[in-house]
């Protein structure tokens, strides 16, 4: 197996990449043009890596190079000289594995991309990677990427619900007593508020505005010295429209104007939530936060969609929803 590594900025994509994309069903979140946009503004370089086998691409590989601390990081550059880092093979802007395997590749063959994969990591960086950390790996993922050299740890869990519903009301019914009504509440009343227009599955916004409102977010859940790096309006550019990208939004009725959004990915396994944004008190006054959650699972009733991701924290929150944790795990390998 071969492994081709390029920086989506400034390196042309591997035809063999949306090929993949398009043969397997994998989610818009890796789309390469989407997380282009994501490196230009990434403290990290972010390197792709596509691995072939006799010509037909087998495996996709995500993350970013530099520094391991969140505080004060030390930007190190690809093209040139910079100080050493570690690759932290992730899905940009999501809580999922860094990686991606063709359905038909058995345990073997995976082990394979996997190591080819590395070995085109050492030969681009050198000495200066110290090593590759696989986040959010999965139980079902860890014998490929785990040896007995490498360390391997829980992290944080995703929090996921399974659909076995037929309705909102059965939904709802199967709650305990005070969710159920709190939760209904805020539906009814988002519903009844004339002030708010609801839009689920809807499959564009407007970019400027979802930048905007994912930063004020993020904004209010920094960690003292903790570096907050925009996401740029281009990202969101380039999703929308794409097949599988769902929005799940509040707007003014009057102005169009967005006060609220969460950005879904659709794709056979289910639907899986990742970026959020609100405007200054909108979510908090009007329950507007918890209502995004009951619109994608009203979404996914009516579709039959098999199970919804929600992402990492608030784990209380979301079990008022009834989702359960899922673990993750992250491996680290010296290179």
């Amino acid at each position: 197996m071969r492994a081709e590594l390029f920086d989506p900025r400034t390196e042309a994509v591997p035809a063999e990449w949306d090929k993949f994309l398009r043969d397997e069903g994998a989610p818009a979140a890796w789309d390469a043009g989407a997380l282009a946009a994501v490196a230009w503004t990434s403290l990290r370089t972010v390197l792709l890596g596509v691995v072939a086998d006799g010509g037909q691409a087998v495996a996709l590989f995500c993350g970013d190079f530099g520094s391991p601390r969140r505080r004060n990081p030390v930007y190190s550059p690809v093209g040139g000289p910079g100080r050493p880092g570690v690759y932290f093979s992730r899905i940009l802007m999501g809580f999922d594995e860094g990686f991606l395997f063709a359905t038909h590749l058995d345990h073997a063959g995976r082990v394979a991309a996997r190591r080819a994969f590395e070995r085109a990591l050492k030969a681009r960086l050198g000495r200066r990677c110290l090593g590759v950390v696989y986040q959010n790996v999965s139980a079902a993922a860890l014998p490929v990427m785990r040896t007995a050299a490498r360390l391997c740890r829980p992290v944080s869990p995703n929090t996921v619900l399974v659909n076995r519903w037929q309705s909102m009301e059965e939904y709802f019914a199967g709650l305990p007593r005070d969710r159920r009504r709190r939760l209904r509440r805020t539906y009814a009343d988002v519903d009844a508020d004339s002030g708010l227009r609801v839009g689920a599955g809807v499959p564009a916004v407007d970019p400027v505005e979802a930048a905007r409102l994912e930063q004020l977010t993020r904004l209010k859940h920094l960690s003292p010295g903790e570096v907050l790096v925009p996401l740029p309006s281009l990202y969101f550019e380039r999703l929308n429209h794409r097949d599988g990208v769902r929005y799940f939004v509040h707007t003014d009725p009057a102005t169009g104007a967005l006060l609220s959004f969460d950005l879904s990915f659709e794709h056979a396994a289910g639907l899986v939530t990742t970026v959020t944004g609100s405007a200054a008190g909108a979510a908090t006054g009007r329950g507007l936060y918890w209502d995004l959650y009951l619109r994608e699972i009203e979404y996914a009733i009516e579709r039959g969609v098999p199970r919804l991701e929600f992402g990492k924290g608030l784990v209380e929150l979301k079990a008022r929803f009834g989702c359960v944790t899922v673990p993750q795990y992250a491996v680290a390998a010296p290179l």
